[in-house]
């Protein structure tokens, strides 16, 4: 475009500004077909590593918001159904299996770039991009008269992905600055260029003010809706997840659906229904653990070194899973011998499987968490304990404090503290006098 004056003008950008903008896309097809050899022209490399290192540093909030929006997204009716056809969330096993493959993907996106063809990340992201064209177009095969995983079941799992951490960052222990959220907003107006989202229709398009607005519309008129009249299939899929994720942690039901429900709604200031005994120690316990990880930034490192180091098993292990259609396809959990994976074409010949190939050839029930699954098992109750030394290393620091100054000078960590063990102290009174 050129300027009157003969210079060129910027060019304008295009993408939603309200809900019903994402909702104009609820007929069309979910991938825009652009090639992701193709750099958009907005592209910015030094915005896009500047997300990168917001990661490394809170990368223990980031999946803490990605688990409770994925409880929350199991209740949009269109994606659930995805699920539910794939075969692959029904049972804690596979439902274990499905989502250490997704925090998979999601890693190597975040380490690496999505947009070098050499890459790792770059592969993991249009392995995903083929997966949703894969199961496109067999839900189209099997369930014509709707357009599955268009470009609005796009933009929502998107706000699932980036929405509670940009409109609640301290809900989750992150105190970042307005440009390293303006910065992690673009980061995944990326990713969703990269897996096919039109400019039209990607939620990031016009950057973190107007995607918040969006986010909260989603949230108040979708999400919520759904969830206060959930599909069938919602406590099914919803339990198994939660189940598969508590295999984690040996087995101890650290996580619930109803106490990560509880969580999501008291960040987004609304209120929940009461909860049990068990399922308010979760609540709080989820809210003490966040505090911890926004206050002490040693103890953000420790959980998030924890969890790089997982991350680079994924990264090397993720190869092989690349590959896993040789023995398994990943859409219809079939075992392949002499067929071709409908997502990649790719003809299979007949053979053995075999242990070394991840257990692909076994049942997701047979086969054991080749995951590190202990690395992550002790995730939760190292949680649990640096939690309880830590807090009674500020009661009794606070408690010094009082005594010898006479007040607690410019202890607000201290405070809030207090204030949520006061909380739940309370609650759980209150719930056992009424047992």
């Amino acid at each position: 475009m050129v300027s009157v004056d003969g210079g060129m003008c910027p060019q304008r950008a295009v993408g939603p500004t309200c809900l019903e903008d994402l909702k104009a896309g609820a007929g069309v097809n979910g991938d825009s077909g652009i090639s992701p050899h193709t750099l958009p022209p907005w592209m910015d490399f030094a915005r896009y590593h500047k997300a990168q290192r917001f990661f490394e540093e809170h990368a223990i909030s980031l999946t803490m918001a990605w688990h409770c929006s994925l409880v929350m997204g199991f209740s949009l009716p269109s994606l659930l159904s995805a699920l539910v056809f794939t075969q692959q969330s029904g049972t804690p096993a596979k439902s274990l299996q499905r989502y250490i493959r997704t925090f998979q993907h999601l890693t190597a996106w975040h380490l690496g770039n999505i947009f070098d063809p050499a890459s790792k990340s770059f592969a993991s992201l249009q392995q995903v991009r083929q997966l949703h064209s894969g199961v496109r177009s067999a839900m189209d095969q099997h369930m014509p008269g709707k357009t599955w995983i268009s470009m609005y079941d796009m933009a929502c799992v998107q706000s699932g992905f980036m929405g509670a951490i940009t409109i609640l960052p301290n809900k989750f222990g992150i105190h970042a600055s307005e440009e390293s959220m303006e910065d992690y907003v673009f980061f995944w107006r990326c990713v969703g260029y990269q897996l096919g989202v039109a400019d039209r229709f990607n939620l990031c398009s016009l950057g973190k003010d107007i995607s918040d607005n969006i986010v909260w519309e989603v949230i108040r008129n979708v999400v919520l809706q759904d969830l206060a009249h959930p599909p069938p299939d919602y406590s099914p899929i919803a339990s198994a997840y939660i189940d598969g994720l508590n295999l984690l942690t040996l087995g101890l039901p650290v996580f619930s659906v109803r106490s990560t429900l509880a969580f999501t709604y008291w960040a987004l200031g609304l209120t929940w229904v009461s909860l049990g005994f068990f399922d308010t120690c979760r609540f709080y316990f989820l809210r003490l653990l966040l505090l911890l990880v926004g206050w002490l930034p040693p103890w953000r490192r420790f959980l998030n070194r924890l969890l790089f180091r997982q991350a680079r098993m994924s990264v090397r292990e993720l190869n092989t899973s690349l590959a896993a259609c040789q023995f398994s396809c990943p859409i219809t959990g079939q075992q392949l011998l002499s067929q071709c994976c409908p997502v990649t074409g790719q003809r299979v010949a007949s053979q053995p499987a075999t242990a070394s190939s991840l257990g692909q050839a076994l049942s997701p029930e047979e086969q054991p968490c080749s995951f590190s699954a202990l690395g992550l098992a002790l995730v939760p109750g190292t949680c649990l304990l640096a939690v309880l030394l830590l807090l009674a290393a500020a009661l009794m620091l606070g408690l010094v404090l009082w005594l010898f100054s006479g007040g607690l000078p410019g202890s607000e960590l201290f405070s809030d503290v207090c204030s949520l063990l006061w909380e739940a102290m309370r609650s759980l009174r209150k719930l056992l006098s009424t047992h």
